[in-house]
């Protein structure tokens, strides 16, 4: 009985192993002959396919030293074989693949050799791309001790795949989307994970902005977490605003609705201090009369940038903020790395000449890091004050 026990164990662990994928470093680099080639390279569908030489319609016979390019996705996995479970032949004779980045054939990305078929001797490789574009996948035989030989006149059959995923769950609207204020300028923010919670890994995406519409990259303020809470200091005193939360998950990317929350105001602004605030269209519709009453003096408008972008808001913003007694000013966004100071003068001038003067608030140029990192020092002061020459020339201001 124990030997029957033994005998059905080693089976079943045999049985168990001979249909292993495989991802193994080394392999060959004997590329002889593209084959097939018309139509190459070829798609990977989501069910096992066998390779077809397109000239004929039939399945392609491959040959040891015959290799085949395919097209690949960053993130997929996509799995070749020679066995016959999944549509391929490999009782011709011993075979081997390797896989490479079609523009580096030095040096091999995955190797499978004996993984499963009828002799136990086809090769089984699965791989996830860690690239978008085109690869190589070489076949190659072995024989008496030797591998990546070549070979004619006996054919096996490739049979290959994109693998699909296992089912994700989009997550549910997270709930108790929750802001407790701590002072003029922050606030905590806090929420529930939604039913269901979703495949993992879960990204929150959370926005703070002036009205329950806000969406994520239009806030005051923002970022992600994978936690249900999160503290922020960028707020300013005395304004009423909403949180606005979802969740996605990477399994594919599916997200949840926003959950929002209940209006919450930062604590008043010290008295004796002037206050006030800047704004663009990320702010989307803005209610002056309420940025008057909290308690704003003052406000900077988003009028342009670089020399090719007009603020969709800035006349909107302009007209309701002088009719709201809120003292107004007009700002641009410099790009001096892609253009002259003066053709960028010209430009803000062009649309913001009318908010400059009396009334408003001096002109004011924007100088964000990402558009400014490619020029010295003494090149950036020398733009910024040509560009401020520019404007005083012709307004005055």
């Amino acid at each position: 009985m124990k030997k029957n026990l033994l005998f059905a164990f080693i089976v079943l662990f045999i049985s168990l192993n001979t249909e292993a994928q495989e991802c193994l470093t080394g392999g060959c680099t004997n590329f002889d002959n593209e084959y097939p080639s018309q139509g190459a390279p070829y798609a990977a569908t989501n069910s096992w396919q066998v390779l077809i030489n397109p000239v004929s319609g039939n399945p392609a016979l491959m040959n040891g030293d015959n290799w085949t390019r395919f097209n690949v996705e960053i993130g997929k996995v996509y799995e070749w074989t020679y066995c016959e479970a999944y549509g391929g032949v490999s009782t011709s004779w011993d075979a081997e693949l390797t896989l490479f980045d079609n523009s580096n054939l030095s040096t091999p990305l995955c190797f499978s050799t004996n993984s499963c078929g009828t002799n136990g001797n086809a090769p089984y490789l699965s791989w996830t791309a860690t690239f978008t574009g085109v690869i190589r996948i070489l076949t190659t035989g072995f024989a008496n001790g030797n591998g990546c030989l070549s070979n004619s006149g006996t054919y096996n059959k490739l049979a290959y795949r994109l693998v699909v995923p296992s089912s994700c769950t989009t997550p549910g609207t997270p709930t108790n989307a929750l802001a407790t204020v701590t002072g003029q300028n922050s606030a905590d923010l806090s929420w529930s994970a939604g039913t269901p919670t979703g495949s993992s890994n879960l990204t929150y995406y959370w926005v703070v902005g002036y009205n329950a519409a806000v969406t994520y990259g239009n806030g005051v303020a923002q970022g992600t977490t994978t936690g249900t809470s999160v503290s922020i200091s960028s707020l300013t005193c005395g304004n009423t605003y909403y949180l606005r939360v979802y969740a996605k998950t990477s399994c594919d990317n599916s997200n949840s609705g926003y959950i929002t929350s209940a209006s919450f105001s930062t604590s008043p602004c010290a008295s004796g201090s002037i206050y006030g605030i800047d704004v663009s269209h990320y702010q989307g519709t803005i209610d002056w009369a309420s940025v008057k009453a909290n308690g704003k003096v003052y406000s900077f408008v988003k009028a342009t940038e670089g020399i090719t972008y007009v603020d969709t808001e800035v006349t909107t913003n302009m007209t309701n903020g002088v009719n709201a007694g809120v003292i107004m000013g007009a700002y641009h966004v410099a790009k001096p790395e892609l253009s002259t100071a003066v053709n960028e003068a010209n430009y803000f001038l062009n649309i913001a000449s009318s908010y400059i003067g009396n009334g408003f608030l001096p002109p004011i140029l924007d100088l964000e890091p990402q558009f400014i990192d490619g020029l010295s020092a003494s090149d950036l002061a020398i733009w910024i004050q040509t560009w401020m020459n520019s404007v005083q020339s012709a307004t005055g201001t």
